[in-house]
């Protein structure tokens, strides 16, 4: 019998919430989506994936498989208003040599996370090759709900932008800005594979597995620098409901636009 490797697992265990009613795994043939069920538990939702990966292995057709990577309310729908819970922030890297704003080679792609987690004092996310490039998580040890979610993805997304200010990299940190924000994407299953090559077989893999982490360990990357001052609201906030102070170190940080003196 099929069983995922001990990497995806953990990242899959990982990733997907604590907190929830229903786990939704899909795929997709021919380019459309042929498969999209509902599981009541991470663990169920796993066992389906492997026994998919099996099916398809016996076929040689190793399936294209993605999950979303939350907790939902209904398991008849897969919109973001059923969304209830995160256990992850993800983001997409795309590899491409034939194209601009793309990293050429995964060692490139590899360097520019580590010097974006250097530069804004994140941790080391886990990291998966996603077939066509890289996948990163920052897993949790706890679920946020949707709302707290969203609005800390969005800010990650913000700081990826960000370039040329004390202490962060010249160039912006290259990833895909449909990827990460919005709350039932789906994301490729880790261990299976991704059908775009025909040249190759693409596998989704672990490559660096991190333990989930607590968000309070995340802290704002510019203390003690001179050089920027306190962050402010950037506008992705509504100032009049959100007051920065309240909310954790990991949401304050990134609910501000850093500045030079």
């Amino acid at each position: 019998m099929f069983s995922l490797g001990e990497d995806e697992k953990k990242l899959v265990e990982a990733a997907l919430p604590d907190k929830g009613e229903y786990f939704w795994l899909v795929r997709f043939k021919g380019g459309k989506v042929d498969y999209n069920e509902a599981f009541t538990s991470p663990a169920e939702l796993i066992g389906a994936a492997e026994g998919l990966l099996e099916e398809g292995i016996k076929k040689g057709e190793p399936p294209n498989l993605h999950y979303a990577v939350a907790s939902f309310s209904s398991d008849t729908s897969r919109k973001d208003v059923n969304a209830t819970h995160h256990q992850a922030f993800y983001v997409d890297i795309d590899v491409r040599s034939d194209k601009d704003n793309h990293y050429k080679t995964e060692t490139e792609a590899i360097t520019a996370y580590q010097n974006f987690c250097d530069s804004f004092g994140l941790p080391i996310p886990t990291s998966v090759r996603s077939g066509g490039g890289l996948h990163l998580y920052w897993t949790l040890k706890e679920p946020l709900e949707t709302k707290d979610w969203k609005e800390v993805a969005q800010q990650l997304q913000f700081a990826a932008q960000l370039k040329g200010f004390a202490g962060v990299p010249e160039q912006e940190f290259l990833i895909d800005p449909q990827v990460g924000t919005t709350p039932s994407h789906l994301m490729r299953f880790p261990g299976s594979t991704n059908p775009k090559y025909t040249d190759r077989v693409a596998e989704v893999s672990v490559i660096d597995f991190r333990a989930p982490i607590d968000i309070g360990e995340l802290k704002n990357p510019f203390d003690g620098n001179p050089d920027v001052k306190e962050p402010r609201s950037p506008g992705i906030f509504n100032d009049s409901d959100e007051n920065p102070e309240d909310t954790d170190p990991f949401t304050h940080w990134f609910c501000g636009i850093y500045e030079k003196s």
